[in-house]
């Protein structure tokens, strides 16, 4: 659908936040992984731009978010506040999140940090290795990437770890979108990809906060250990995992066909009928 898009600016501690706001309704914030661009969900945000006021956002240090600081290693904290600005400067006080991959790492964080913001948590592919049976693995799998990136740089690093994620088809994404993220990958790899992998969320928190969560993961990823992240934390806090169409960033290939199912997603576990964590 065509809607209005409205852009602006959320000052944040050390960064200038971008963002994209579309529609009107209840609050709807999209939060991106790795390449912390906006433009990865604008197909979702104008298909759910009907019902909901969808806030997306380059998340700091890429893209149209520049710091005002020398960079420094990803603290989810500090990007969970500035999910929070982003919400404050449009006046929206509370909403239900979407949250991908690394994006959805912060959206752990945020519902654990303030409830009071999130009205429901949509955490797909959260990459939690934390809780995998074969954690180890995987940490060694980034211990390598990063003996990679020291020793020949963000190209092979980033070539090892895209082989880690699967499908993705990358023509359906526009020119101008490709020509930011192209210069977030150097950002990712230095400042974000280890601190991501190495979160533990804290899951009395998130028992405690009385936020509804919901796991989800694509029909195409549930062999990867970012999809299995996503069932162990489901299982561990006792909530539903809902399988999404296709791959790691289906939202982005298919947004035709991802956006119904969040829609739906949306509609039945903002339900306060629903027990906030814990299968009703």
């Amino acid at each position: 659908m065509c809607t209005s898009l409205i852009t602006g600016t959320a000052v944040t501690e050390g960064a200038d936040i971008y963002f994209e706001r579309r529609g009107s309704g209840p609050g709807l914030l999209l939060i991106s992984g790795g390449g912390g661009d906006a433009g990865n969900y604008s197909g979702i945000a104008d298909s759910l731009a009907d019902e909901y006021t969808v806030l997306t956002y380059d998340r700091r240090g890429n893209s149209r978010s520049p710091l005002r600081t020398d960079p420094t290693k990803l603290r989810v904290e500090q990007q969970s506040a500035d999910a929070l600005a982003v919400l404050e400067h449009n006046e929206v006080r509370s909403a239900a999140v979407f949250a991908s991959s690394s994006g959805a790492v912060i959206g752990l964080d945020l519902a654990a940090r303030a409830p009071h913001a999130v009205e429901l948590l949509v955490a797909h592919e959260p990459p939690v290795i934390s809780v995998l049976d074969d954690a180890e693995r995987w940490l060694a799998f980034f211990d390598e990437l990063d003996r990679l990136l020291d020793e020949q740089g963000v190209g092979p690093a980033l070539m090892k770890f895209m082989s880690s994620v699967g499908r993705s088809d990358n023509e359906v994404r526009s020119p101008e979108l490709m020509q930011r993220l192209a210069g977030n990958w150097d950002f990712f790899a230095r400042y974000e990809m280890r601190p991501v992998a190495e979160f533990v969320p804290d899951l009395d928190a998130l028992r405690e906060s009385k936020v509804p969560v919901v796991f989800a993961g694509g029909h195409d990823s549930r062999s990867y250990y970012y999809c299995r992240t996503g069932e162990a934390l489901a299982s561990r806090l006792g909530v539903d995992f809902v399988e999404f169409p296709g791959h790691h960033m289906a939202y982005l290939d298919d947004a035709e066909g991802f956006a119904p199912i969040l829609r739906q997603t949306l509609r039945t576990y903002r339900d306060p009928g629903r027990s906030p964590v814990g299968r009703p």
